[in-house]
C-alpha cells in the first residue's frame, strides 16, 4: 500500500457502476469487498457493517433519490476510503432513525473511516451535499467510475 493511495479517500476504483444487485447485502457485499481488496478494511469490516446496519440503519429520505451511508466501526478500518455504488435498480434499505420504515435505495456510499471525528464530519458533509436534488440526480446519472469521483470531489469540498 502506497502512502499516496491511503490519503486519497475517494478513487475510481472504489466506484461500482450499476453492479448487479438482487438486494441491499449482495452490493453491500460487492463495496466491502472492493474496500478489503484495496487494503482499507479489515476482513471483519462487512459482517460488522451488517451488524450496525441492522441495528442502526443509514437509509436517507433524501428528495427525489434515496441514499444509503452504510458503515462500520473504527477498529474494522486501516485507513480511510469511500466505496460508493450507482445502482441501476434500486435495492431496499432501512429508514435511518425507524425499524421497518423502507427505502428504495438508488445510491450507497460505504464510509471506511480510521478515526471516528472523521467519520462524524464526513457524514455531516455528504448529507448537506444530499439536501440538494440535482446533486443526487448528477450522480445517479454518472456513467463512470470519474464522472462519480469528479462530483462528489465538488459537492463534498464545497463544504469544508
Amino acid at each position: 500500500m502506497s502512502t499516496a493511495k491511503q490519503k486519497e479517500v475517494l478513487r475510481e476504483e472504489l466506484v461500482l457502476i450499476h453492479p448487479e444487485a438482487d438486494c441491499a447485502e449482495t452490493v453491500l457485499r460487492a463495496m466491502a469487498d472492493v474496500l478489503y481488496k484495496d487494503g482499507a478494511v479489515k476482513a471483519s469490516y462487512y459482517d460488522a457493517m451488517l451488524a450496525r446496519e441492522k441495528l442502526y440503519p443509514t437509509g436517507l429520505p433524501t428528495e427525489l433519490i434515496k441514499v444509503a451511508l452504510p458503515h462500520a466501526d473504527v477498529e474494522h478500518v486501516n485507513y480511510s476510503a469511500l466505496a460508493v455504488a450507482i445502482l441501476a435498480h434500486p435495492v431496499h434499505f432501512c429508514e435511518m432513525g425507524t425499524a421497518d420504515q423502507m427505502l428504495d435505495v438508488e445510491i450507497i456510499l460505504m464510509l471506511a473511516n480510521a478515526d471516528p471525528a472523521e467519520q462524524v464530519q464526513t457524514l455531516r458533509r455528504l448529507v448537506e451535499m444530499f439536501d440538494e436534488p440535482a446533486s443526487l440526480v448528477a450522480l445517479r446519472d454518472a456513467q463512470t467510475p470519474a464522472e462519480v469521483v469528479s462530483l462528489l470531489r465538488s459537492g463534498y469540498e464545497s463544504r469544508e
